[in-house]
């Protein structure tokens, strides 16, 4: 295995397991779409906000849709501190297009940072096309999956969770001895 296979690999891996991260919180968080785009919630014991959107745009994505692709449904979450600060982002989006596979990993391949090569992954799902990128604070990911009439396409972006820190418990002052 080449270095540059073992990383793509790990990144692939990162990926997933930050994909799994999302799901759970989706599933716990929000069981179903929340009614209100914005929830209040405690990460950790640390109050947080989830904002919910019903779509993800290519700007939440960080990735460009697939010129004529349809969109079949897409969502995004952002996850912040009651300061603000953002905690994690995931957003999603599948897409439909009449386009082979190969030629829409030719497309992605050029809009991500390195131009990965798409890796073929097969198993009980069938084959997928993957191209993946990332780094400590951030993955993207494009899965593609042939279909009949053209291909079927997953975009996924995720960032590092950062935990929010506590507020300091105030303390009183030492008594001194009278």
């Amino acid at each position: 295995m080449t270095p540059a296979s073992s990383y793509r690999r790990r990144t692939v891996l990162l990926l997933l397991t930050f994909a799994v991260l999302a799901l759970a919180v989706y599933w716990v968080l929000a069981g179903s779409p929340p009614e209100p785009q914005r929830d209040h919630t405690t990460l950790q014991g640390v109050p947080v906000t989830v904002e919910y959107s019903r779509s993800a745009s290519p700007d939440d994505l960080m990735l460009p849709f697939h010129p004529g692709a349809e969109v079949e449904r897409s969502f995004s979450y952002l996850v912040k501190a009651d300061d603000g600060m953002a905690v994690t982002r995931y957003a999603f989006a599948a897409l439909n297009t009449p386009d082979a596979p190969d030629e829409v990993a030719d497309a992605y391949r050029a809009q991500l940072p390195g131009n990965p090569e798409p890796e073929l992954f097969e198993d009980q799902r069938g084959k997928r096309l993957v191209l993946a990128v990332g780094d400590d604070d951030e993955v993207r990911k494009v899965t593609i999956t042939a279909r009949e009439e053209g291909s079927h396409i997953e975009l996924v972006r995720t960032t590092r969770p950062i935990m929010p820190r506590r507020a300091p418990t105030p303390r009183l002052p030492h008594e001194t001895p009278a």
